[in-house]
């Protein structure tokens, strides 16, 4: 038998995140969304630059989450700000098809032919990247699949194998926060002698504590901006010239996310100061100013390319709220309370949350698909292009940003 304190302290946790959850549903429901999936026609999700409830999702993204009906719940229950991470964490969730989207990868490259291309894809060992590396080689893509650890890195491949015996994929190892490594891996890249057409930037970390990287720099604005600011433009000359030889336009893709809108909280956007400052460290806003820098990279890239007449295109994929490790880390931070509460509220939110397969869709999308074609420096959800928020937009803080990365990786880049 359960001892009775036991029992009423299992209940309080449960009651408390029950509320933590609804706080987060509730505007959800006023909002007249559906809370379930449904299939959606490939058709109907892929009607680009023109979904009228986008501006509807942002004003559920915007609205404040305080809900509680009892004294004790409040404790646990979501703050303005707390309510507003949440909400934009999960906003390319709710789009115009409805609530969420069974949308996935696999039906998004649905008759493509990747045969004549390359694809290297960081972050490839679980979650987003796993997935992505997977559909690439799936349609014929030769695979370069990246990550840190090489062990499980071949775990991957063996399941690509099984999947697809025809596969071409080739592991090699990178840690983007390290200029040395990035360095490494460029060289080792450019002695295979092969051509390189897709470069999808998907490799994430999520860090409750201020962690310095390599780069003398706090690690997620390493990993998720500077490094991939390196890598893409060390990679950039053979993606030209394969982009050119081929007749195959080249595409950049770099994984972003909807928690770039938390940069509200700084006056300039991104508060680069506060790289090299461990006191005050927030994860959930030096996440959200490191994915206002991989917009504003792609943004750069872009307009580059363009002005060079190169045939490569960079964009961003903001994959939606997933399941994954990462993105459970982050929900651990965005729900407060004791991690009793917050593994309940978790499997209370689990069911609004993508799967990998469906959070790779917009990755290939971008990847892939011709409609795409020549649109470049624009911001994805849901297959869907959505304007950024004004910081992702701001041209004098993408020129700042440009060479702050210009001055780390000075050496880096010379190789």
């Amino acid at each position: 038998m359960v001892p009775r304190h036991r029992k009423t302290l299992r209940g309080h946790l449960a009651t408390h995140a029950v509320h933590a959850t609804t706080a987060f549903l509730f505007p959800l429901r006023l909002e007249g969304l559906s809370v379930g999936r449904s299939p959606h026609n490939f058709q109907r999700e892929i009607q680009v630059h023109s979904s009228p409830t986008v501006s509807q999702a942002a004003s559920v993204s915007r609205r404040v989450l305080r809900y509680s009906t009892t004294p004790s719940a409040r404790n646990y229950a979501l703050s303005d700000n707390m309510g507003q991470n949440v909400s934009t964490l999960f906003r390319a969730n709710f789009n115009a098809a409805g609530f969420g989207s069974s949308l996935t990868a696999d039906q998004v490259t649905e008759g493509i032919d990747l045969s004549q291309q390359t694809a290297i894809v960081t972050g490839a060992t679980s979650g987003l990247g796993k997935e992505t590396a997977r559909v690439l080689a799936k349609r014929g893509a030769h695979v370069i699949l990246v990550g840190r650890k090489m062990d499980t890195a071949e775990q991957v491949k063996s399941v690509i194998l099984r999947e697809t015996p025809s596969a071409q994929v080739d592991l090699m190892p990178l840690d983007l926060s390290n200029m040395e490594s990035v360095r490494n891996f460029v060289k080792e890249f450019e002695a295979k002698n092969i051509s390189l057409n897709i470069l999808v930037n998907n490799a994430g970390v999520f860090n409750r504590e201020f962690l310095f990287s390599d780069m003398g720099i706090e690690q997620m604005f390493a990993t998720h901006v500077v490094g991939v600011f390196m890598l893409t433009e060390l990679l950039l000359k053979k993606m030209k010239q394969s982009a050119k030889e081929s007749g195959i336009e080249g595409r950049v893709v770099i994984t972003g996310s909807d928690a770039h809108r938390l940069t509200s909280i700084y006056s300039d956007g991104i508060n680069f100061e506060s790289l090299k400052k461990p006191g005050g460290y927030d994860p959930l806003k030096a996440y959200a100013q490191s994915k206002v820098g991989a917009i504003l990279l792609a943004e750069e890239f872009a307009s580059r390319l363009t002005e060079e007449k190169a045939n490569v295109t960079a964009n961003v994929a903001h994959p939606g709220t997933v399941s994954s490790e990462l993105g459970r880390t982050f929900i651990d931070k965005a729900i407060p309370g004791p991690d009793a509460v917050t593994d309940i509220a978790y499997k209370g939110i689990k069911p609004t949350l993508k799967t990998p397969e469906m959070g790779a869709a917009t990755i290939c999308y971008i990847a892939t698909r011709p409609e795409v074609k020549g649109v470049s420096g624009k911001y994805f959800a849901n297959c869907t292009e959505i304007q950024p928020n004004k910081d992702a937009s701001n041209p004098q803080l993408r020129h700042k940003l440009w060479e702050y990365c210009e001055a780390i990786t000075s050496a880096g880049v010379g190789m």
